[in-house]
């Protein structure tokens, strides 16, 4: 097994994925607050590029919107990009679907599509991450969220 690191979604050109586990690590935001989503009970997560692309699901499909542009709280939407907000007792989320749009997290998980297999990597769920990607046996691309291109 090959582990490789990139360090900005940018950069994802540079490697292939085909074959490969792709853990996509936003620490901060986006990756803990999907593993956030799962644990409370959210049973399936869209992460999609555009804050409009987030909206049309929230409204056809009935999915929580959580979206975030440059780390503020994209207005019109359910929730922003925080762990915090899923844990709202008065905003129950079990059962429901989320559409999700950040600036770099979703990105970076976009742009990884062309892997064997997708994982969210977090603090809050690292001892899962690294039993998964044990038990695939396959090269894998660590991918880090970065800001905006940077690293």
């Amino acid at each position: 097994m090959k582990l490789d690191v990139c360090f900005s979604p940018d950069l994802l050109p540079l490697y292939d994925l085909r074959g490969k586990v792709a853990v996509i690590v936003d620490v901060l935001r986006a990756t803990s607050t999907i593993v956030t989503a799962l644990d409370q009970g959210v049973t399936e997560v869209f992460a999609v590029a555009s804050l409009d692309e987030c909206a049309a699901l929230g409204r056809e499909q009935g999915c929580i919107t959580a979206a975030e542009r440059d780390g503020i709280a994209a207005e019109g939407f359910d929730l922003g990009n925080s762990p915090f907000g899923f844990l709202n007792p008065d905003f129950p989320v079990r059962g429901r679907t989320l559409a999700i749009s950040t600036t770099n997290g979703t990105k970076a998980l976009r742009r990884s599509l062309d892997a064997a297999a997708i994982v969210c990597g977090a603090f809050l769920n690292l001892s899962a991450v690294v039993k998964f990607v044990a038990a695939q046996q396959r090269d894998v691309v660590v991918v880090c969220a970065g800001w905006k291109g940077q690293f």
